[in-house]
């Protein structure tokens, strides 16, 4: 071969990940295409995909292209560790572009599949991009072979329980790969990654987005999920970026975990660590109206569930971030160095039945808020519980089992303090002396990133607990936590303190938070040092410089309000040193108004009271102001907001009514200005009355049945305002018939079709005009194009087993046992032939799979045909 690649495949890492192990990524340098080398084949067009199997080929480079009228793409030949197989994306436009994620591809560009199943092992699938059949619960890869590589994959729409991408098997990567907007099917969950089954599988470096279920599922197999690894993954709900705009994602967990590791080493533990989640159970529709569900969640109370790390991972606007509440059993689980901001009734939840042998160390919780009458940082049943070394901000209460934990070296601040507190616990009177800064980072790896803050997260090296655990060592207790591994760091809480002494103070003297002001006003700031060092005061409005660093006292700026838009703002003071110490005081918000104070004026333009409306409903209000200080709109349903409120015109929502109960609803807009001046429309009452979409599926029929003569056709179709008016039914594009009564069912002459493959679909339709289609089925058309002599019916000839495999027999009556045979394809070409007994095996394994014409002549010159088909082995 006249190319090169090479690939590092880190499998043997896996035997030793330990909590200091770094990234879990496979590094993989794809191969050159070469026109020349017969181990490579260019995929440009539909037909080209039937060599994928072609065991001769190593290197499969898919060009751009529409290939999801394949349907399933099946490949079931296997590499090896030292030759795997490649199927990865190439542009013949635009060759040396080995980059270019295929989220960043425009839609022409892409390499688009609906489903590819991988039954064989050692493939390395890169830069494909998979879709969906609207309604599809099918997943975009299925993968049933080993040691496989998915690499930067774009996945959208489709998925199911079985998840967009499907794993069955062991030694499997989901890498730098983004899968997002599943479909959305009432009643259904719509997993982006589900493992049915299978150990040492690592998710590392991906995007899963809008999952109308599970981010990622460990099912409920029978044994444990040993080695998974979710790694620095983004996880996070947004509604606004579904293609089409929803008011809610039904999404259940980030991640799902219905089993978990076992004892016995890293190899056996389930790791999730260094992730980023956002917005999990905050979004509309989340996992209402469930209210247990946590962000990690373990499910399947029927079995034990031990030994998962869960470290370095950030929280962010997230229900609840750990629960157990609906796992059963569980024990040796360590929760160590996560970030927690803006929990809602649990930071950690650990309810379950049996609980044991946890750590919960080094995390950071800031803001619990309260729901449901809950509103605790840790809520457990658990025995032999160890926390220490946490730092714990409004975090409201806690529930612990008397006598069943011990905490110590944590820092609390209006937090409520566990009972049996050790005595190096820290209780802060204030933020500003508790040394915090806030901490920012780059979220969205793959798609627009964008840069989300969490204030007062990140400890600093004046903070009076920065040297509190310094030579204190957690999580050491044999069978305590995952791996009775040491843990130590100076500081409480997740993140590294910044290495500087020395800081001045600097703080807001006026305005103060929430002021409204107007005009030019005086803004005074406080700055002072100890070492009397000071260099200057720099301020930020919405973090933008506003006006020129102050190097003199006092510090004072005048801003003259008049040229900002009346509103609220954000103001923070910097203050620096002349040894480059840094701090900046707690930001204040302040509302500028200067124009006269007017309510907003809101009407609402649709729909009409006492409308009958259905499926999609558009929500639509006008809505002025007469000072321009509108902030938004806002649609309430029976008192309850209706999803988020809109900041812009028009002012619009669509109502999506199928997950609601026919019946009547009170509808009206409300609007509010940036004074906090709130006006609301008249009240409408609108009565919901449904269309609802049918569904149809083609039963009774497998995907790559051969089929002739008279076949009845039969489906299976539901509908839940039962008015489907007809089904028709598809060869290809071509209409072979309409069914309009119950069960819906057509008899199919085959004989009009050539031989080959057909692609059937059906079509539902109802009384509304809702038309939706089945999932295709591709079968093959066999009519007899050999004319049968009348010998066979005079005399019992056939041939066993048929269909044949890699060998058969040929059975006959009559007394005569030689014959001479030949082996046809359907269009006239000998495969095989010779000489055989009755009763003597005829080897054909060397043939491929297919359906062939067998023709024996027997010495007294009678001849016999029939058709066989030659499958693999059962």
């Amino acid at each position: 071969m006249n190319y090169r690649f090479v690939f590092l495949f880190l499998w043997t890492l896996m035997a030793t990940i330990s909590h200091s192990q770094g990234n879990y990524e496979v590094a993989i340098e794809i191969p050159t295409y070469d026109a020349n080398d017969p181990d490579m084949m260019l995929i440009d067009s539909n037909e080209d995909w039937g060599a994928i199997n072609d065991e001769g080929k190593t290197c499969f480079f898919v060009a751009p292209g529409d290939y999801t009228g394949l349907g399933e793409i099946e490949i079931t030949t296997s590499g090896t560790a030292e030759n795997r197989r490649w199927l990865v994306y190439f542009d013949p436009e635009n060759p040396s572009d080995v980059t270019t994620h295929p989220v960043d591809m425009p839609a022409e560009k892409r390499a688009e599949f609906e489903r590819i199943g991988i039954e064989g092992s050692f493939w390395i699938i890169d830069r494909l991009y998979g879709t969906a059949t609207e309604g599809s619960k099918n997943p975009t890869f299925e993968l049933r072979g080993t040691n496989i590589i998915i690499n930067r994959v774009l996945c959208e729409n489709g998925g199911g329980g079985a998840g967009q991408i499907s794993i069955g098997a062991s030694e499997i990567v989901i890498q730098n790969s983004v899968l997002r907007n599943t479909q959305i099917i009432p009643n259904n969950d719509i997993h982006s990654i589900k493992l049915s089954e299978g150990v040492d599988v690592r998710i590392v470096n991906n995007e899963i987005y809008n999952f109308a279920g599970d981010g990622v599922q460990l099912g409920d197999k029978t044994e444990s999920f040993k080695g998974v690894i979710i790694y620095k993954n983004d996880f996070y709900i947004d509604p606004s970026l579904y293609p089409e705009e929803v008011d809610e994602i039904p999404h259940e967990n980030a991640i799902d975990i219905k089993q978990a590791g076992v004892p016995g080493g890293p190899r056996n533990h389930v790791t999730i660590k260094n992730n980023r989640f956002r917005n999990i159970a905050h979004t509309p529709g989340g996992t209402s109206p469930n209210p247990d569900q946590g962000t990690i969640d373990f499910s399947n109370k029927n079995d034990p569930k031990s030994h998962v790390l869960v470290e370095g991972n950030i929280f962010y606007n997230c229900k609840i971030p750990f629960n157990t509440k609906g796992g059963g059993q569980t024990s040796n689980f360590t929760i160590t160095k996560n970030l927690i901001y803006n929990a809602t009734r649990f930071g950690v939840w650990m309810d379950a039945d049996e609980t044991s042998n946890h750590e919960f160390s080094f995390n950071t919780i800031i803001g619990v808020s309260e729901f449901n009458g809950d509103q605790n940082w840790i809520d457990t049943e658990c025995n032999q519980l160890e926390i220490y070394g946490n730092l714990i901000v409004n975090g409201g209460n806690y529930s612990l089992n008397d006598g069943g934990y011990t905490s110590d070296f944590n820092v609390f601040y209006n937090t409520t303090v566990t009972s049996a507190e050790g005595s190096n616990s820290m209780i802060l009177e204030s933020l500003e002396s508790s040394g915090l800064e806030d901490y920012c980072y780059e979220f969205k790896m793959h798609t627009t990133a964008e840069t989300l803050c969490i204030p007062n997260a990140r400890p600093t090296q004046s903070a009076a607990f920065t040297h509190l655990t310094a030579d204190q060592y957690f999580g050491d207790i044999v069978d305590v936590g995952v791996d009775d591994s040491n843990y130590n760091q100076d500081w409480c809480g997740a993140l590294y303190p910044v290495s500087v002494d020395g800081f001045p103070v600097v703080s807001f003297a006026q305005p103060y938070h929430q002021d409204t002001i107007a005009g030019t006003f005086s803004i005074g700031v406080l700055a002072t040092d100890t070492d009397n060092d000071l260099s200057d005061v720099q301020l930020f409005l919405d973090g933008i410089a506003l006006g020129d660093p102050m190097t003199t006292q006092p510090f004072t700026y005048s801003w003259n309000t008049n040229q900002s838009d009346d509103g609220f703002y954000t103001l923070k003071a910097k203050v620096s040193d002349q040894t480059g110490n840094i701090t900046y005081s707690e930001p204040i918000t302040v509302f500028v108004d200067n124009q006269a104070d007017v309510a907003p004026v809101i009407a609402l333009a649709s729909p009409q009271n006492e409308a009958t409306v259905a499926n999609t409903v558009l929500l639509s209000a006008n809505a002025v102001d007469a000072d321009d200080d509108l902030v938004g709109v806002k649609f309430i349903l029976n008192g309850e907001d209706l999803a988020y409120e809109i900041f812009s015109e028009p002012f619009e929502r669509e109502w999506i009514t199928w997950g609601i109960p026919d019946g009547d609803y009170e509808i009206w807009a409300v609007a509010r200005d940036m004074g906090g001046r709130k006006v609301e429309t008249d009240k409408i009452t609108v009565t919901v009355d449904n269309s609802y979409p049918p569904l149809v599926s083609l039963v009774g029929i497998a995907s790559d049945s051969v089929l002739s003569g008279q076949v009845e056709l039969h489906t299976e179709t539901s509908d839940k305002d039962d008015d489907i008016t007809h089904v028709t039914f598809m060869v290809g594009n071509d209409t072979i018939g309409i069914s309009h009564e119950s069960p819906f069912s057509l008899v199919w002459d085959t004989s009009l079709q050539p031989n080959g493959e057909h692609k059937l679909t059906v079509i539902v339709e109802d009384a509304d005009g809702n038309q939706v289609a089945s999932r295709a089925l591709f079968v093959t058309v066999f009519n007899e194009i050999i004319e049968i002599p009348l010998g066979l019916t005079e005399r019992k000839f056939g041939v066993i087993p048929n269909p044949i495999q890699s060998t058969f027999k040929v059975n006959s009556a009559k007394g005569e046992n030689s014959f001479n045979y030949r082996l046809f394809t359907l269009s006239g070409n000998v495969v095989i032939q010779g000489s055989s007994e009755v009763g003597e095996s005829i080897d054909v394994s060397v043939i491929k799979n297919g359906i062939y014409i067998l023709t024996a002549t027997f010495i007294d010159g009678q001849q016999y045909s029939m058709k066989v088909i030659k499958s693999r082995e059962q």
